[in-house]
């Protein structure tokens, strides 16, 4: 599906796959997804594998060796569902990653609970000072989405922006504008 919308000129969209613990502890792994994207034309920085905190944690040093691996071979790298384990801060700057997506379980009371909003907040100057981008998972409303543009988060997912796509629906995404969604009060 990427080397379709490279053919058709949306060279710019990033897909991103999540990997259990299992095919991330593989070690021929790294090889096989390059020699993939390799036969299909398709240039690694498109790929974005985002492993769960708690995977990163079970085995951090294996961890860091297969994101070094992945990111050797041009991938991104994101953590996922950050804030449901027990992440180390040096483990963290050691990994590499491009982003780190806020668990859903973090998203949703920052609107309505101040400790959830500082802890939110903690998570993105983290990243940032580790030079990662951010992304907040799980965003349903537009105070959340509010929230976290004001709070300096990159990125949000989540039913607020789009429920799951096919393929044909996302290729038309990224030219529908949110603006409807934001004069409702979605």
């Amino acid at each position: 599906q990427l080397k379709a919308w490279q053919e058709t000129g949306k060279d710019a969209i990033t897909v991103s796959v999540s990997l259990s613990a299992v095919p991330f502890h593989d070690r021929d792994l790294p090889q096989c997804i390059a020699q993939w994207l390799i036969e299909a034309g398709v240039p690694p920085d498109r790929l974005m594998l985002e492993i769960p905190e708690t995977v990163l944690m079970e085995k951090p040093d294996d961890a860091i060796t297969a994101a070094d691996t992945f990111r050797a071979a041009g991938m991104k790298i994101a953590i996922g569902r950050f804030g449901t384990g027990y992440s180390s801060i040096a483990i963290l700057g050691r990994l590499g990653a491009y982003s780190l997506n806020i668990a859903p379980s973090c998203t949703g009371g920052v609107t309505s609970g101040e400790d959830e909003a500082t802890i939110a907040r903690a998570m993105i100057s983290m990243a940032k000072a580790l030079g990662i981008r951010t992304v907040a998972d799980g965003v349903e409303t537009v105070a959340q989405m509010r929230f976290f543009g004001q709070a300096g988060c990159h990125a949000i997912m989540g039913n607020f922006v789009s429920g799951a796509l096919d393929a044909r629906a996302a290729s038309d995404f990224p030219e529908r504008p949110l603006s409807g969604k934001i004069r409702k009060g979605a």
